[in-house]
């Protein structure tokens, strides 16, 4: 029932001081059948959900026959499609020449899209603040799991150096037994390798966290 007043209002869609018994040119005839095509097409689409399609035929049947009254069936099918701010203009457009007993109806059609889209547009709104904090924290994260990566590798290098120099120096001090060297070298050998050790360790912590971010 959405779309039974188009094509009446279409019908109708002559200038008062013409005569009701002038004849239709052929090629006003011509495009008003084509129009009438169109537009059970687009009744047919809609009332089968596929209101983008129903749109075009819609579009095409008010080329081909310039109606104000296709407007509020244009109006419904972006409704549906949930584009607000089209379907409140070409609402517009058909209240423009409605007749006064459908002005508050179609008020009240507009009010509640106005709503819709307001809603939307907020929506759409939070959703970009939201993706703008997440980047910036998750930019905040990484800064710190690479730093950690940085002195995870830093320490691994030191403790590293340090192992194979006590090493050396332990062995030698073995060699010439000097005991207290030796045990000295050996003490900073163990420290060293735990000490590489645990810079393993942060490097891999720190790259499992940037990973996860």
């Amino acid at each position: 029932m959405l779309f039974m007043l188009a094509l009446a209002s279409a019908q109708d869609a002559q200038p008062e001081s013409e005569p009701s018994d002038t004849p239709v040119a052929p090629a006003d005839d011509a495009a008003r059948t084509r129009a009438k095509e169109l537009f059970d097409n687009a009744t047919r689409l809609y009332e089968e959900g596929d209101y983008s399609a129903s749109l075009i035929a819609l579009e095409e049947a008010n080329k081909v026959f310039p109606s104000a009254a296709f407007q509020f069936n244009i109006a419904n099918c972006l409704e549906r499609l949930g584009r607000y701010e089209e379907a409140i203009a070409a609402m517009n457009r058909y209240r423009a020449v409605a007749p006064a007993s459908e002005t508050e109806v179609l008020e009240r059609r507009i009010r509640s899209m106005e709503t819709r889209l307001e809603a939307d547009r907020k929506a759409a709104e939070d959703a970009a603040k939201q993706a703008e904090a997440n980047r910036v924290q998750t930019r905040t994260v990484k800064r710190p799991t690479w730093s950690l990566v940085g002195a995870g590798a830093g320490l691994a290098v030191v403790g590293g150096v340090g192992a194979i120099v006590s090493k050396s120096s332990a062995d030698k001090a073995f060699d010439v037994l000097d005991r207290s060297r030796y045990d000295s070298m050996r003490t900073l050998n163990i420290a060293s390798l735990a000490a590489s050790g645990v810079g393993v360790g942060l490097v891999g912590v720190g790259l499992a966290l940037t990973n996860e971010k």
